[in-house]
């Protein structure tokens, strides 16, 4: 109930109170108080009592209607601000900024674990920034619905880029083996990562010749932290 509707209550009780309290004092006047007045005194003073009554009954009754009102409007005001929440809820669900759970793959991609020989490239043997963006746009594009590395949420301003031999993912320093978490048709998602000339066949070439490893699983259900970083704007606005 909103503060109007309080006040108003408060009011009627008030206005009973004092009612009550009118109707207790004439009632309970001094015996010979009364029969020492004239009648016509007396008729004068039970009209005024009856006239300030009627007021009060109209009174009281047109608070009870505004009353009626403000509870109705406060009912009216809750559903459309529990229909504004839930809409809100959502597009933050779609939007990253809510933890979201739901079936999905995981994507295991890991560093080599071979010793590397002398004179070899020590790139070809490790999982790079630009493995994970494409593993990251296949799902995306195959329908994924939420993604996340290493419990790190994938946005729209979403970063991931190399630092050295280091991986960051949203400004956080990331270190293998990198799980990409996806949810969405599980089946769905593994023919797209699996289709010949996709990253997937890309990385198993890899792999045989330098022991990149790679893994895909299916999950009943995996959970997805929000994306904690910024969403402030720099540069854009509505119009």
């Amino acid at each position: 109930m909103n503060k109007r509707a309080v006040w108003s209550l408060a009011v009627v009780c008030f206005i009973l109170g004092l009612l009550s309290v009118a109707q207790i004092k004439f009632y309970e006047a001094p015996k010979y108080t009364l029969f020492s007045m004239r009648n016509e005194q007396l008729i004068d003073m039970v009209q005024r009592l009856e006239s300030q009554r009627n007021e009060l009954i109209q009174e009281i009754a047109t608070l009870r209607d505004q009353l009626k009102q403000y509870e109705e409007s406060s009912a009216k005001d809750k559903t459309v601000l529990e229909g504004m929440l839930k809409e809100l809820n959502r597009v933050k669900l779609w939007a990253g900024l809510l933890p979201i759970k739901g079936p999905g793959i995981v994507v295991t991609l890991d560093d080599s674990k071979r010793k590397i020989k002398a004179g070899e490239d020590l790139e070809n043997y490790i999982i790079h920034d630009y493995d994970l963006r494409e593993v990251v746009n296949e799902l995306w594009t195959s329908g994924a619905e939420a993604i996340a590395i290493n419990d790190q949420r994938i946005v729209v301003s979403s970063e991931i880029r190399c630092v050295g031999s280091t991986v960051l993912v949203n400004g956080v320093r990331l270190a293998p083996p990198y799980m990409v978490k996806a949810i969405g048709d599980a089946d769905s998602l593994i023919n797209a990562l699996t289709m010949p000339g996709g990253i997937i066949s890309a990385l198993n070439y890899i792999s045989k010749d330098f022991g990149i490893i790679i893994k895909i699983d299916k999950k009943d259900l995996l959970e997805l932290p929000p994306y904690e970083g910024s969403i402030t704007l720099k540069y854009g606005r509505s119009e």
